[in-house]
């Protein structure tokens, strides 16, 4: 005779709910991409530094025709 085991095992209690922190993110893993949080701070941060870059190129393309001359 076969012996059936395909019964699906009974839950004992239910799983412990995931550890988060005061952000939401998981504690119990490894920190992934997706899991970067910015703020207000990261954001000026950008702003600011693509405003020196675009600062930086209209100098130079300024200094280039003012020399070409």
């Amino acid at each position: 005779m076969e012996s059936t085991t395909d019964t699906p095992p009974s839950p004992a209690s239910p799983p412990a709910p995931e550890r988060r922190d005061e952000d939401g993110l998981p504690l119990d893993r490894e920190p992934t991409i997706d899991d970067v949080r910015g703020g207000a701070n990261h954001f000026k941060f950008a702003i600011g530094c693509t405003a020196v870059v675009a600062v930086l190129l209209l100098a130079f393309w300024v200094l280039r025709i003012a020399l070409a001359r």
